[in-house]
């Protein structure tokens, strides 16, 4: 009598149970990829020097072949002056009636996120144009004439090479590389989704990276200057990308990796804000100053392009 009630339980639950379960109907939904797209990582803003009242006449020049101011006692338009060189061309210093053998110097500030060639380009020419002008020469060749006055000037730009301003009428140049400063600069997330590269807010205003541009010039000492008279030196500056440096890699374009860095020799200093195999985005690990690419194996020719420090790196396998 006892076996039958338990049976009757268990029967009276099963049936509940069973009771409780519901079909599932069939369900599906999708989901929508988005691309965030390229980013050109690179930033232009070059401080060019502006000429105004206080700087105008930094490359403005006395020319002295007969040695006339050292002659009168160091005075120069009636005053004394100060000349901290015995070259016979002399440029005003910042220091007041002080003259020096180079002029002072224009600056220029790389606010960019890479490396900018910055240039000047200098002519000369005489007013008015039928006068003669002191012959121009080259700074080793500046004493090859006793007789007549011979006039060097050169211009640069940084502490690089000097280029002697020779050629009157097409003119020279001079220009020197400058360091960008990536560190000062950011990703920042838009809320449309989008992205943007901008300087931050907290950029080291230290690490700019600077040059300048100046005159230098000598004369040789002659015991008649003569008629000729000294140029007017006109000068422009610009600026330009850096440009492309070869890069290194010592593997074939069948492995399975590109070990790749400036030189055989030398090592990135800074990690790359962009790497780059047939202009996609490339799958790479910064290891030991060097950059390891992922070999897509996805063509017959890889042309890679490496931004670091400011400064864009290519090499092709």
């Amino acid at each position: 009598m006892k076996a039958k009630k338990i049976v009757a339980i268990i029967t009276a639950a099963t049936m509940v149970l069973g009771c409780g379960i519901t079909a599932l109907a069939d369900a599906s939904t999708t989901g929508q990829g988005t691309q965030t797209g390229h980013l050109e990582k690179k930033m232009t803003n070059v401080v060019l020097p502006t000429v105004n009242s206080s700087n105008n006449t930094y490359f403005n020049f006395v020319v002295d072949p007969e040695r006339l101011i050292t002659a009168a006692n160091n005075k120069y338009k009636g005053g004394a002056v100060t000349l901290t060189t015995t070259g016979g061309v002399y440029f005003l210093q910042s220091a007041a009636n002080t003259y020096d053998g180079t002029s002072q110097a224009y600056e220029v500030v790389n606010k960019s996120s890479h490396a900018v060639n910055i240039s000047a380009n200098a002519t000369a020419s005489v007013t008015p144009t039928t006068a003669s002008m002191i012959k121009l020469v080259a700074k080793d060749d500046v004493d090859s004439d006793t007789s007549v006055p011979q006039l060097y000037l050169g211009i640069k730009v940084g502490s690089g090479s000097v280029t002697a301003i020779t050629d009157s009428t097409n003119g020279v140049s001079a220009s020197a590389e400058v360091a960008g400063a990536p560190d000062n600069f950011e990703i920042i997330s838009n809320t449309d989704g989008s992205f943007s590269y901008q300087q931050k807010s907290t950029a080291d205003a230290s690490t700019w990276q600077k040059t300048t541009i100046q005159l230098e010039g000598l004369c040789n000492q002659v015991e008649n200057a003569g008629s000729a008279v000294a140029p007017t030196i006109d000068v422009t500056w610009s600026y330009s990308d850096a440009g492309t440096l070869e890069a290194y890699c010592g593997n074939k374009k069948t492995e399975a990796a590109f070990w790749v860095a400036p030189t055989e020799n030398t090592t990135f200093t800074a990690a790359p804000t962009s790497v780059k195999i047939n202009g996609n985005d490339a799958t790479y690990q910064y290891t030991k100053n060097w950059v390891k690419i992922t070999n897509p194996k996805n063509a017959s020719t890889y042309e890679i392009e490496i931004v670091s420090d400011g400064k864009t790196y290519k090499v092709t396998l």
